[in-house]
């Protein structure tokens, strides 16, 4: 359903492993990200740069204060 919403099946082997392996949240919200996108190039794109970037924060606020 993800590589069809974004327009990209030809990765759909891609998404499959991403949604099997990444906690939903991160799906879901790097999702909401692209669906209010109007104007983008490429879907799927700037869907893994939004899931590049949402992993990024989410490591940070996990890391312990040393």
């Amino acid at each position: 359903d993800l590589a069809v919403e974004l327009e990209d099946l030809f990765h759909k082997s891609l998404y499959m492993r991403l949604v099997k392996n990444t906690p939903r949240g991160l799906i879901e919200s790097a999702r909401s990200f692209v669906k209010d996108a109007t104007n983008a190039r490429s879907r799927g794109r700037l869907f893994m740069w939004k899931l590049k970037q949402l992993k990024q924060n989410a490591t940070i606020k996990n890391a312990p204060n040393t």
